[in-house]
């Protein structure tokens, strides 16, 4: 009684319920627009999180897809543009573990080939990869190289969720900028693990 969450100490939390709304609102088009499409994120359940009481609600009507090379799954709305302004949102509770940096196995060389390819805007340029060898050195365990590029980033990065362009993830802009906010720092970690042959994914 009377403790705030300043008060916790990280160590004393094992689990996290978080209440999530996760709101996609279409208001304007351009004039010569015929078709919307929409994808909205559908957070998976595994081995350190459980996604309960999803909720999907949609002015239009939608399905739910699951993408192939991941599996990832999304909300997906197709609509004719004269329809006007519309809402997707999905409602959930996320019943967070705390994870650990037990080794996961992908299995197959396709599987972790496929933690190797980036996509647009994140990506391996010269910069990031003399940046990541610069940081990294000779290291080949892969735990050790995301902490040396971790602690890199972390070093070379300034929180900044006001600077125009943040947000997008592209890695040139973060590289340019040397600021912005969580999806710029994945957009950095991510093709810098990848340079030094080391598969990464956005968690």
């Amino acid at each position: 009684a009377g403790s705030s969450i300043e008060d916790l100490s990280p160590r004393s939390i094992s689990a996290m319920e978080i209440d999530v709304t996760y709101r996609t609102e279409v208001t304007s088009l351009p004039t010569r627009a015929k078709t919307v499409r929409v994808w909205l994120p559908i957070p998976p359940s595994d081995t350190w999180q459980d996604v309960v009481g999803l909720e999907i609600r949609s002015d239009r009507p939608y399905e739910v897809r699951t993408e192939g090379l991941y599996g990832n799954r999304m909300a997906h709305v197709t609509t004719d543009a004269a329809t006007g302004p519309f809402r997707l949102e999905a409602r959930y509770r996320i019943v967070r573990r705390r994870a650990s940096n037990e080794r996961s196995d992908l299995g197959t060389a396709d599987a972790e080939a496929k933690y190797l390819r980036l996509v647009d805007p994140v990506r391996v340029t010269e910069e990031i990869a003399s940046f990541a060898a610069r940081v990294v050195g000779e290291e080949r365990q892969p735990a050790v190289v995301g902490r040396k590029i971790y602690d890199a980033i972390i070093e070379r990065l300034a929180y900044d969720n006001e600077i125009p362009g943040c947000g997008i993830g592209d890695t040139t802009w973060v590289m340019k900028y040397n600021r912005g906010k969580c999806d710029d720092y994945h957009a950095l970690f991510m093709p810098m693990m990848v340079a030094r042959g080391a598969p990464a994914r956005w968690e």
